[in-house]
């Protein structure tokens, strides 16, 4: 086998590869499809599969954070990297709210102190900026967040409560579409997306637009320093990566839904291309130009 495989697949039977990829990636796919959906997992390539164990939970108390009381949330939003919880109820009090904002950062330690940070916005531009609600996804842990205590219903807590979706049985997932990842407001991200797994946690990029009917060229490009997504031949998002290698796994790879049979692409996928190098955006813009296979 050679150092550098290259694998391109015309088939949606499950894909095993010869050996995990280390610390560099490059996922492409030709697609077609008549529609683009919000609310709706339509995966290209991944090798990732969710846990069927439900035992993956675990919990830290940020309920004093940066010495103020972080307690009573409901919900959180999360941009890629950090998870901020949103305010809405004092400690011991219903009918008191407050602005105490909780950040996680999903790049450090879970249970590091040094991850939570706070940040009184109570009062932000002379508005009383106080009680909020929702919650969060990053790919692979759930955040749920907290509101009432778990005596009589009225105090509230900070026990944030984390529940790993993954584990180690994903490395990658390139999407045409996505759910939502803040709260299930209504909040989808539209359009393509792209996520490694890695030992520390998911890092995603997504575009942000939906795409017209017809075919489009998708690639996903990661290198351990930056995540990259593309569509047709034009950089879409990037973001940068933190040096984590991807997360070693044995899972066969999936074209057009996830391992186990779940979330299915609603649309043709007509060549798949996969190699552990991070392509150049050069490389990319040829490939879209070359054309589909025929």
């Amino acid at each position: 086998m050679s150092e550098t495989p290259e694998y391109r697949i015309r088939s949606n039977a499950p894909f095993a590869l010869d050996r995990p990829f280390d610390n560099a990636l490059t996922v492409a796919a030709w697609v077609e499809s008549a529609t683009s959906r919000a609310e709706a997992m339509q995966p290209l390539v991944s090798q990732w599969r969710p846990r069927a164990a439900f035992d993956a939970f675990d919990a830290y108390d940020a309920g004093h954070t940066d010495g103020l009381v972080t307690q009573g949330y409901f919900g959180a939003v999360f941009d890629g990297r950090y998870a901020y919880f949103c305010p809405i109820r004092d400690r011991n009090d219903r009918t008191s709210v407050h602005g105490r904002v909780l950040r996680l950062d999903t790049h450090a330690d879970f249970k590091d102190p040094a991850a939570w940070a706070a940040y009184d916005a109570s009062y932000t531009d002379g508005l009383h900026t106080t009680a909020y609600n929702a919650g969060a996804f990053d790919g692979r842990y759930f955040y749920t967040a907290p509101w009432r205590g778990d005596r009589d219903g009225d105090h509230a807590h900070g026990r944030v409560l984390r529940y790993d979706t993954l584990g180690t049985d994903g490395a990658f997932s390139l999407r045409y579409g996505d759910v939502g990842h803040n709260g299930g407001l209504c909040a989808a991200v539209p359009g393509p997306c792209f996520i490694v797994n890695t030992p520390a946690g998911a890092v995603s990029v997504a575009a942000h637009q939906t795409l017209a009917p017809g075919v489009h060229h998708l690639a996903g490009v990661y290198d351990g320093a930056c995540i990259q997504l593309y569509i047709d031949g034009t950089l879409a998002a990037s973001r940068p990566a933190g040096g984590r290698p991807l997360q070693q796994t044995a899972i066969p790879l999936t074209i057009g839904h996830i391992a186990g049979g779940s979330a299915r692409f609603q649309g043709t996928i007509a060549e798949v291309y996969l190699s552990p190098v991070a392509q150049s955006a050069a490389w990319v813009t040829a490939t879209y130009h070359a054309g589909p296979p025929t």
